[in-house]
């Protein structure tokens, strides 16, 4: 009886044991998982949500032209293409916002951020999804599109410094940045005028303007840089919107060592 008894508490130590032991591999491998998962955490600026150790994907600057007006429907359009760029953003992409009037500095800016993701290939074991896409939108997308909705509207200016802006942009934010890819998307008729040079009153020949003394001060430094124009055509200068013109801005980026990816109609 006392062999039975003794047998018994032995398979039931051996039990308990096995189940310990068990127990802690368990706690182990979830105080494993849970470290591996927090120190992969980025740590961001809580302002812009960029990286700390800035890590850059994608560098992007948006000038939206503020000389001018727009009509009802490309404000409509505007809005939808620059919605478009901000909901297909890849992971730290850096975004810089400009307007364009006819005073350049560093009050052209206005708006600034990175794009930390809205948590939609997040892990729901390490993760809180509904709270990332909560932040998403408030630190990332809406900052940015309340911010184009309300450069799109009625504006008048007496010049459209497009070479100085396009320059400006070109050291401020694109010389020495890290990014891979670099871009600069134009939101604008791209008709330059100031009291120097005029797409009003000169011709598009770029061999000649590329000879004058505006040409080496206002050239730019698009070095691996890439540029997309949304094209805002205007009833009152279509006679200057033409093939010509596109081929201006094309010679002109060319020649500063960056390249025009596309440019899309804006009516």
């Amino acid at each position: 009886m006392n062999s039975i008894r003794r047998r018994k508490k032995k398979s039931a130590d051996h039990k308990g044991w096995l189940l310990l032991l068990v127990s802690a591999f368990i706690f182990a491998a979830i105080g494993y998982f849970f470290f591996e998962a927090s120190a992969n955490v980025v740590k961001r600026d809580p302002n812009t949500s960029c990286r700390l150790d800035e890590k850059i994907t994608r560098e992007t600057a948006i000038v939206i032209d503020a000389t001018d007006s727009f009509s009802k429907t490309q404000a409509m359009l505007i809005k939808k293409e620059i919605d478009q760029v901000f909901s297909n953003a890849i992971i730290d992409e850096r975004f810089t916002l400009y307007v364009l009037n006819e005073f350049i500095g560093e009050e052209s800016i206005i708006a600034e951020g990175c794009n930390a993701g809205d948590g939609s290939n997040a892990s729901e074991l390490t993760s809180n999804k509904r709270r990332l896409k909560k932040e998403w939108n408030e630190n990332f997308y809406k900052k940015f599109t309340d911010a184009v909705e309300e450069l799109v509207g009625v504006h008048v200016a007496q010049q459209s410094p497009i070479l100085e802006m396009m320059k400006h942009v070109s050291i401020n934010t694109m010389y020495d940045s890290k990014a891979e890819s670099k871009r600069i998307i134009f939101v604008s008729d791209m008709l330059h005028h100031s009291s120097e040079y005029s797409h009003y009153r000169n011709d598009y020949n770029f061999n000649g303007f590329n000879k004058s003394a505006y040409a080496l001060k206002t050239r730019p430094h698009l070095q691996n840089v890439d540029i997309d124009i949304l094209y805002v055509v205007r009833a009152k200068d279509i006679k200057l919107q033409n093939r010509g013109h596109i081929a201006f801005w094309d010679a002109s980026v060319s020649n500063a060592g960056g390249k025009i990816l596309h440019v899309k109609t804006i009516n």
